[in-house]
């Protein structure tokens, strides 16, 4: 098992999994706080409101 950054008792060989330095950084950085981007939001909202719109379609059609 590679862990990247982590130390165990011993140093994990190269030879193991082998990542840059600097992709271990990239890696272990701050995570940015996880938000929906504002298309994602907004392909969430029109799916609810068309299933909404389809379901009420077919509860009309029985009046």
């Amino acid at each position: 098992m590679a862990n990247f950054g982590h130390h165990l008792a011993y140093p994990t060989p190269n030879w193991v999994a082998y990542r840059p330095e600097e992709e271990i950084a990239r890696a272990r950085a701050e995570r940015r706080s996880m938000r929906p981007t504002v298309l994602a939001r907004f392909a969430s909202a029109l799916r609810r409101f068309a299933r909404t719109w389809a379901t009420a379609q077919a509860h009309n059609a029985f009046l």
